[in-house]
């Protein structure tokens, strides 16, 4: 490793995609203190594999295509919100209590995206927030959900995903 002769510089992290066949090189070319090196997965790539697992549903089950189903509207609001999470929890301290709010998050963004709200997270979602202060709200409306604040559709992120 040139940094460490040159420099004395131990590289202990590095982004990589999940496809990425760099890790388990460095595990197997660098020494010894190698085997600490950590692998941290890059947002965009899991966005963007989260988008084509999406592109993919529709295209083998046809029935998802359509008015109120899982159109391409649906599905950026889904990774614009995946995206937002990920955002938001990459930034708590506590990785154990942010790795399990990111798995709800996750969890409950189809719900969300489809105008159910009680599942989402209070921290979240504007619309839990309000919904959660009024003293007696039990509908939910399946028309046109507010988008969350912290997840906007629009965002210019979703332009690279595009490619």
């Amino acid at each position: 490793m040139e940094a460490e002769r040159a420099h004395g510089v131990l590289y202990v992290k590095f982004i990589g995609d999940g496809d990425s066949s760099v890790y388990p090189t460095l595990l197997q070319n660098v020494p010894g203190w190698g085997h600490a090196i950590k692998k941290l997965e890059c947002a965009n790539h899991a966005c963007k594999c989260y988008r084509g697992a999406l592109e993919r549903l529709v295209q083998d089950n046809p029935s998802y295509k359509g008015s109120g189903r899982l159109t391409l509207k649906i599905q950026k609001r889904l990774v614009s919100s995946a995206r937002a999470a990920i955002r938001m929890r990459s930034q708590e301290s506590d990785v154990r209590t942010a790795l399990a709010a990111l798995k709800h998050n996750l969890q409950s963004g189809p719900r969300h995206c489809f105008g159910m709200y009680q599942h989402c997270s209070t921290d979240f979602c504007k619309t839990a927030r309000e919904k959660h202060s009024m003293p007696s709200s039990s509908s939910y409306s399946m028309n046109a959900p507010e988008i969350r604040d912290e997840a906007d559709p629009d965002n210019e992120d979703l332009d690279t995903l595009a490619s």
